[in-house]
């Protein structure tokens, strides 16, 4: 037992109270850690492009997968672009497989751009060589 303002509390009753406030603090703050990793802000959702590309990386990571293409730039010379996709358990769900894009495919990328000019952004949809499409 402790006394707290004058009355007596006993010690659980003391760490009950440090534990609800630390469990308060920490769900405020992985809350808006959670809130800003989902943020799309980056990308420009009101356009969509697509470009011919030859599949050049592909990453199979969580939170978000990432594929690599070259793409032929404004001169016409060869330009790196990457794009981010969903994680790869949602890109499962909607039918991918780990072999459904390999290195060295040609394929249509239809994206929504960078809002900084860069060259990629969030995947659309990756169109092949068979008439398929998966969805990004």
């Amino acid at each position: 037992m402790r006394e707290i303002n004058g009355a007596m509390k006993s010690t659980s009753f003391f760490l009950t109270k440090v534990l609800a406030t630390v469990a308060a603090a920490a769900s405020l703050t992985t809350g808006s850690a959670v809130e800003a990793h989902h943020s799309f802000a980056m990308f420009d959702q009101t356009r969509t492009m697509a470009n011919t590309a030859v599949v050049s990386r592909i990453e199979w990571t969580n939170p978000h997968a990432y594929m690599f293409f070259m793409v032929s730039g404004k001169t016409g010379t060869a330009a790196k672009m990457a794009v981010e996709c969903g994680s790869v358990s949602l890109l499962v769900r909607k039918g991918w497989k780990v072999n459904s894009v390999r290195v060295g495919d040609t394929v249509t990328v239809t994206y929504h751009p960078f809002r900084d000019g860069r060259v990629g952004g969030m995947l659309v949809s990756i169109g092949k060589a068979d008439g398929s499409v998966l969805r990004g």
